[in-house]
């Protein structure tokens, strides 16, 4: 009987998390620039409510934007919004910038003629794909929405209400505008990976070989069982030694660091966001003791268990 491949995208999926750090609603007439700068770990997005604009990386790469466009900047890394490729450019920072509600504030950057601005929506987000997390860097430096409007229809409607709660700042705008741009945003990974990932490689073979999804399916669904190679070869349906090579061939390490490194991003999802005992965390995740979770963990992550929990109970300031 042949080996029927493991939903490999839902899993990825099903691990997705987009929350917003911080939201801005930028004001702008031409000319104007506004620098960002690299945010590692996290993902940059914007909405152009009201165009044009110029969106250009520091690779040299252009994309012409219009009002409607949306687009997800994964790696976070630096770029500008341009009125034209010869405005001065000042960082996003240096504006003047008012609270609008707690995750999102205004910045006009003057003059701004109310008849004829720039209106652009930007998020800096918490990008997670659990256990998939390597797959982030396998993305396209910039995720274009216009790229799935004949194939994702349902997007328009969502984009419409973005427009339309940007420019009307209607009572608890701000608030729905950051809450659509994380769907609008995953949409755009969804879409992306649904269309078979581009042309990437790497760690994207895990997705195209059915072999290797079934082994990394099983670790995912059981991250718990001490998996060793030969087990995760049989999972795979094939020898030890070509499923090792194989696997450090596409993901770039090891199954053992592989598990450590997937437990180890699901003890955080735990004990941050779920808030579960850390003794229970340690126990679903496969190890004997609290003291061999606790210095796994630590050797890993970088601080301890407990350090996270403080800290992920410390409101965070935007």
């Amino acid at each position: 009987m042949p080996l029927q491949p493991p939903d490999m995208i839902s899993e990825l999926l099903r691990g997705m998390r987009l929350s917003g750090v911080r939201y801005r609603r930028i004001v702008a007439s031409a000319p104007f620039g506004v620098a960002f700068g690299f945010a590692p770990g996290k993902a940059q997005f914007h909405f152009v409510s009201r165009g044009p604009a110029v969106l250009r990386m520091r690779s040299g790469a252009r994309f012409a934007l219009n009002s409607g466009d949306a687009l997800f900047i994964p790696n976070g890394d630096p770029h500008d919004l341009l009125s034209d490729d010869n405005a001065t450019v000042i960082p996003v920072t240096a504006f003047p910038s008012e609270p609008i509600c707690n995750t999102v504030c205004d910045i006009h950057c003057e003059p701004c003629p109310d008849s004829d601005n720039v209106v652009i929506f930007s998020g800096c987000m918490d990008f997670e794909l659990g256990g998939m997390q390597p797959l982030i860097k396998a993305m396209p430096e910039v995720m274009m929405v216009s790229r799935l409007m004949s194939t994702w229809p349902e997007i328009h409607p969502l984009l419409a209400a973005m427009e339309r709660e940007s420019m009307e700042r209607q009572v608890g705008f701000a608030g729905i505008l950051a809450r659509l741009a994380d769907v609008v945003a995953a949409l755009i990974v969804r879409g992306w990976v649904e269309a078979g990932c581009g042309k990437a490689t790497g760690w994207v073979q895990v997705l195209r070989d059915p072999r290797l999804s079934r082994a990394i399916y099983a670790m995912h669904q059981q991250p718990g069982v001490n998996w060793s190679v030969a087990e995760l070869a049989k999972e795979a349906g094939t020898s030890r030694s070509v499923f090792a090579e194989r696997f450090l061939s596409a993901t770039g390490t090891t199954p053992a660091k592989y598990l450590s490194e997937l437990r180890m991003r699901l003890a955080i999802q735990y004990i941050s966001q779920e808030n579960l005992p850390i003794e229970t965390v340690a126990l679903r995740l496969g190890y004997g003791s609290l003291a061999a979770f606790s210095r796994a963990f630590k050797r890993i992550v970088g601080q301890s268990p407990g350090a996270l929990r403080e800290a992920s109970q410390t409101p965070e300031e935007v």
